[in-house]
Protein backbone atom coordinates (compact mmCIF):
# COMPACT_ATOMS: atom_id res chain seq x y z
CA UNK A 1 0.00 0.00 0.00
CA UNK A 2 1.48 3.09 -0.95
CA UNK A 3 0.21 6.56 1.41
CA UNK A 4 1.92 10.04 1.02
CA UNK A 5 4.64 11.18 3.17
CA UNK A 6 5.48 14.56 3.61
CA UNK A 7 4.77 15.07 -0.09
CA UNK A 8 6.84 11.60 -0.91
CA UNK A 9 5.24 8.19 -1.25
CA UNK A 10 6.25 4.95 0.60
CA UNK A 11 5.80 1.88 1.52
CA UNK A 12 3.93 1.83 5.00
CA UNK A 13 4.10 -0.87 7.44
CA UNK A 14 1.32 -1.46 9.93
CA UNK A 15 1.38 -2.47 13.41
CA UNK A 16 -1.01 -3.90 15.69
CA UNK A 17 -0.52 -3.19 19.10
CA UNK A 18 -1.36 -6.30 21.22
CA UNK A 19 -3.79 -5.53 24.01
CA UNK A 20 -4.93 -2.28 22.20
CA UNK A 21 -7.22 -1.15 19.43
CA UNK A 22 -4.45 1.58 18.10
CA UNK A 23 -2.94 0.97 15.45
CA UNK A 24 1.03 2.41 14.77
CA UNK A 25 2.06 3.47 10.97
CA UNK A 26 5.20 4.22 10.03
CA UNK A 27 6.94 5.52 7.39
CA UNK A 28 10.20 4.48 5.68
CA UNK A 29 13.02 6.43 6.10
CA UNK A 30 14.98 5.30 3.45
CA UNK A 31 14.52 4.86 -0.21
CA UNK A 32 15.24 1.78 -2.90
CA UNK A 33 15.33 2.31 -5.90
CA UNK A 34 16.28 0.35 -9.19
CA UNK A 35 20.40 0.58 -10.14
CA UNK A 36 20.71 3.14 -7.29
CA UNK A 37 20.63 1.08 -4.71
CA UNK A 38 19.76 2.00 -1.38
CA UNK A 39 19.98 5.94 -0.25
CA UNK A 40 19.13 8.26 2.56
CA UNK A 41 16.72 11.16 2.45
CA UNK A 42 18.39 14.35 1.38
CA UNK A 43 18.53 17.25 4.68
CA UNK A 44 16.35 18.93 2.14
CA UNK A 45 13.70 16.47 2.23
CA UNK A 46 14.15 16.13 5.94
CA UNK A 47 13.80 19.62 6.60
CA UNK A 48 10.90 20.26 4.15
CA UNK A 49 9.02 17.32 6.22
CA UNK A 50 9.85 19.17 9.47
CA UNK A 51 8.95 22.45 8.40
CA UNK A 52 5.53 20.80 7.13
CA UNK A 53 5.09 19.21 10.53
CA UNK A 54 5.73 22.19 12.16
CA UNK A 55 3.30 24.51 10.01
CA UNK A 56 0.71 22.07 10.98
CA UNK A 57 1.50 22.19 14.46
CA UNK A 58 1.05 25.87 15.14
CA UNK A 59 -2.00 25.75 12.59
CA UNK A 60 -3.53 23.22 15.15
CA UNK A 61 -2.34 25.68 18.17
CA UNK A 62 -3.99 28.43 16.58
CA UNK A 63 -7.52 27.18 15.91
CA UNK A 64 -7.11 25.58 19.70
CA UNK A 65 -6.00 29.76 20.39
CA UNK A 66 -9.59 30.93 18.59
CA UNK A 67 -11.72 27.87 20.45
CA UNK A 68 -10.42 28.99 23.94
CA UNK A 69 -10.45 32.77 23.34
CA UNK A 70 -14.38 32.40 22.15
CA UNK A 71 -15.30 30.38 25.33
CA UNK A 72 -13.97 32.94 27.41
CA UNK A 73 -15.63 35.88 25.56
CA UNK A 74 -19.24 34.17 25.55
CA UNK A 75 -18.42 33.11 29.15
CA UNK A 76 -17.75 36.89 30.57
CA UNK A 77 -20.81 38.29 27.81
CA UNK A 78 -23.05 35.64 30.18
CA UNK A 79 -21.46 36.48 33.36
CA UNK A 80 -22.22 40.28 32.41
CA UNK A 81 -26.21 39.97 31.68
CA UNK A 82 -25.57 38.69 35.09
CA UNK A 83 -26.45 34.72 34.52
CA UNK A 84 -24.70 32.50 37.07
CA UNK A 85 -22.72 28.97 36.41
CA UNK A 86 -26.27 27.26 36.45
CA UNK A 87 -27.31 29.20 33.41
CA UNK A 88 -23.74 28.39 32.02
CA UNK A 89 -23.77 24.80 32.62
CA UNK A 90 -27.25 25.33 30.53
CA UNK A 91 -26.40 27.07 28.23
CA UNK A 92 -23.54 25.12 27.51
CA UNK A 93 -25.87 21.78 27.19
CA UNK A 94 -27.35 23.59 24.83
CA UNK A 95 -24.67 24.11 22.47
CA UNK A 96 -23.77 20.24 22.77
CA UNK A 97 -27.27 19.20 21.76
CA UNK A 98 -27.27 21.48 18.79
CA UNK A 99 -23.79 20.16 17.47
CA UNK A 100 -25.40 16.78 17.99
CA UNK A 101 -28.78 17.40 16.02
CA UNK A 102 -25.99 19.41 13.13
CA UNK A 103 -24.35 16.10 13.04
CA UNK A 104 -27.18 13.80 12.68
CA UNK A 105 -28.58 16.01 9.96
CA UNK A 106 -25.75 16.01 8.24
CA UNK A 107 -25.27 12.18 8.51
CA UNK A 108 -28.95 11.76 7.21
CA UNK A 109 -28.21 14.01 4.07
CA UNK A 110 -25.46 12.13 3.12
CA UNK A 111 -27.40 8.82 3.28
CA UNK A 112 -29.95 10.47 1.86
CA UNK A 113 -27.77 11.84 -1.12
CA UNK A 114 -25.66 8.19 -1.05
CA UNK A 115 -29.62 6.63 -2.14
CA UNK A 116 -29.64 8.78 -5.45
Amino acid sequence: MSIGCGGRTGRYVGISLTGSSRILTLCEVEVYGGAQGKRMLSLEDKLESLREDLEKAVEMEALEDEDLEEEALEKKALEEEGLGEEALEEEALKEEVLEKIALVKEALEDAIEMEK
